[in-house]
């Protein structure tokens, strides 16, 4: 304790020590200490880079749908957090996005999703630009920022509006229907609403984007934004397509039935499946139904055609009229 111009210690106690200052080379907190000694004639300039921990980023986007679903604007920032235990007073902030790979205390080589964070003491003009530095790219804010101990701010880091949409609606099996025989009359599944855009400058965009969580939104009739949900990106780099799910549709309906199930021998199995699309929309829609096969597999018939997306994936488009029913029928032949 310092009491008037002493030091105290245990000063509720029995033994009570006084000492009229601290000792110069007592540090009471932890503290770096450098000694350097120079040479050269003249004031030099040195510059101190550590590793630290209590430092993090995290970035966030809203996307603003309009009426037709088919434009948005797209708004992003990043949020800062400092728990390092100082104050960083009129500070150049540099945020560093990738997957770095960074040993822990065990000794084991781990890969770190998280953002880094660089702060020093330079200050430019306003704005956060970006530029690739290796294999990550490096964010910087051209202006000082002071980042208190245990303080949290947010940063703009773009504001875009009228960005190219596509929605997508987009129904996906299991691989478990082609395992076994199912006994089951029909399966009710849920039809996922899809938004994706590219991230390019034909699109307004076309710079990379960190990874975050983005948030959907959309005005109702009487002028007030919806929250349609939500979904995470990953690290984007420029001219990628981005897809978001926010949901399962309403209005859409699906249900799934093996009509027949065929074991030839050991290794070989035949499946047919019906699925029924329904749409109560009063608008028609084009349902992309993917289903996952395994091992090596033929259909053999279908009712609407198909590509092989990859070694495991059939692909269907399938456009269903406003108020009606549409009916996919296909027969698969696995070998295990």
């Amino acid at each position: 304790w310092q009491i008037a111009d002493q030091i105290v210690i245990n000063p509720t106690n029995i033994a009570e020590i006084r000492f009229p200052q601290l000792p110069p080379n007592l540090i009471r907190r932890p503290t770096l200490v450098l000694k350097i000694d120079n040479e050269n004639t003249g004031i030099q300039q040195i510059e101190v880079s550590y590793l630290t921990g209590g430092m993090d980023w995290k970035a966030d986007y809203i996307l603003l749908l309009n009426p037709k679903e088919n434009q948005g604007d797209l708004n992003s920032w990043v949020t800062v957090t400092n728990q390092s235990g100082i104050e960083y007073p009129n500070a150049k902030l540099q945020l560093v996005a990738g997957q770095i790979n960074r040993v822990t205390d065990q000794g084991q080589a781990e890969l770190l999703r998280d953002n880094m964070v660089s702060m020093g003491a330079k200050a430019f003009a306003p704005g956060l630009t970006s530029a690739a530095l290796s294999e990550y790219y490096l964010y910087t804010l051209d202006r000082p920022i002071t980042l208190n101990n245990n303080q949290t701010k947010q940063i703009s880091l773009l504001e875009q509006s009228g960005i190219n949409i596509t929605k997508k609606f987009m129904l996906t099996g299991q691989l478990r229907y082609y395992q076994d025989f199912n006994s089951a009359d029909s399966i009710p599944e849920k039809i996922g609403v899809y938004y994706s855009f590219k991230n390019s400058q034909q699109n307004k965009l076309g710079q990379p984007l960190p990874a975050g969580i983005v948030r959907v939104y959309k005005s109702d009739s009487v002028e007030g934004q919806q929250f349609l949900g939500e979904s995470r990106i990953e690290h984007t780099p420029r001219d990628e397509e981005i897809t978001i799910q926010t949901g399962e549709a309403f209005d859409l309906v699906a249900e799934r039935k093996q009509t027949s199930y065929q074991r030839i021998n050991d290794k070989v199995a035949e499946y047919a499946y019906e699925i029924k699309l329904r749409n109560r929309k009063s608008e028609a829609v084009m349902i992309q139904v993917k289903e996952p096969l395994f091992g090596d597999w033929e259909i053999l018939k279908s009712s609407v055609p198909f590509q092989k997306t990859n070694a495991s994936l059939a692909t269907f488009q399938i456009p269903v009229p406003a108020g009606k029913e549409v009916i996919l029928n296909y027969r698969v032949r696995v070998k295990y």
